[in-house]
């Protein structure tokens, strides 16, 4: 069996809380062949892409300390945004690497384009910052290269051009591999990228041959048996609360009633809100990956029997029909978010 790609990420201080090493111990029976912006398993789909788990603790706000702010296993950004959104997550790892000297057996990403310390989002995807963020990354992890680097965020003042060479050239030094894959919110209830909307982003991703990782793929926790009890998803730490249209109170009713919809396509096929979610979009195809983000094992499980669930087209198209006809209420993201939502300038 292949997996898909899960993430998961916790506070020291939560009842729940598993640490670093507790968990990539764990988890080492299934045989992780990767880690870092995940854990991934043996190839399945591409050559380069596998099959995988990944965490995040990118709704968690800002904590004073490394055990704190730790994530379970690493969605190990380069720009830590001030540290607000992924902590030490490479840091955490490269201390797993040198424990258990497992470094060939990992798949490893990480992220650059936020700058650490400076200013919340403050973005810089220039060549010269391209090349000094991958090699603070190879420092702090104590590798010599990076399996999958993304960019973040493009800043809109940088061409891309610029940014793509400064990465062919870190190709050829061997620091980094080919690119071959983006990051794009997906899920049910957000499908921008299949359209002009989002302009057509899917089509030429296929056309490339390009993947698509697929992040908040449960709407940020909107698509999970916990919001259908119209129980909290967050606490005072979580920014989704106070951040996100979604969870406004003027719009819960609604979506609470939307989610039990779906809860009940999922009740009919004797799984979870969650496991039909990403159900679903494994089904779209084998280059869609999502990454779910949670701070228990307990949900990473769940999330992982996923791919024990399997849809026909029929099913497919019931829960197509079911995600067109009824819209979640209230935005995808802050308004202030947008602004790393951008194009960039043209190259002189």
């Amino acid at each position: 069996m292949f997996y898909p790609w899960r993430n998961i990420g916790c506070m020291k201080d939560d009842p729940h809380h598993t640490s670093l090493f507790e968990f990539c111990d764990w988890i080492n029976q299934f045989y992780i062949t990767s880690t870092a912006s995940g854990l991934y398993l043996p190839p399945a789909r591409s050559n380069l892409l596998l099959s995988c788990l990944a965490i995040s603790i990118a709704t968690t706000k800002r904590t004073a300390t490394t055990g704190r702010a730790a994530s379970l296993v690493v969605s190990s950004v380069r720009g830590a945004l001030n540290d607000i959104l992924y902590g030490d997550s490479e840091a955490l790892l490269g201390k797993w690497f040198k424990r258990t000297g497992k470094r060939d057996q990992i798949f490893l990403s990480t992220k650059f384009g936020y700058v650490k310390g400076a200013q919340l989002g403050n973005i810089d995807s220039s060549a010269a910052y391209a090349k000094s963020a991958c090699a603070e990354s190879l420092k702090i992890l104590g590798i010599d290269s990076i399996d999958l680097y993304w960019l973040h965020r493009p800043n809109r003042e940088t061409p891309i051009e610029e940014t793509m060479r400064a990465m062919v050239e870190l190709k050829k030094a061997h620091k980094i591999h080919p690119v071959s894959a983006i990051q794009m919110e997906h899920s049910p209830f957000t499908l921008d990228i299949e359209g002009p909307e989002g302009t057509d982003l899917l089509a030429t991703c296929r056309e490339l041959g390009v993947a698509v990782i697929c992040y908040s793929p449960l709407s940020r926790g909107l698509l999970t048996e916990t919001f259908t009890k119209n129980e909290p998803v967050t606490d005072e730490k979580d920014l989704r609360w106070a951040a996100f249209p979604r969870f406004n109170e003027n719009v819960r009713d609604a979506n609470v009633k939307l989610v039990n919809g779906f809860k009940a396509l999922a009740d009919k096929r004797g799984c979870t809100t969650s496991q039909l979610a990403l159900a679903w979009l494994l089904k779209q195809g084998d280059d869609i990956f999502p990454i779910p983000g949670t701070k228990r094992i307990q949900y990473l499980e769940e999330n992982w029997a996923a791919l024990d669930v399997k849809l026909t087209d029929e099913d497919e198209l019931e829960i197509r029909t079911f995600v067109q006809n009824n819209k979640i209420a209230g935005g995808r993201l802050p308004e202030k978010y947008n602004k790393g939502l951008v194009d960039t300038k043209a190259e002189s």
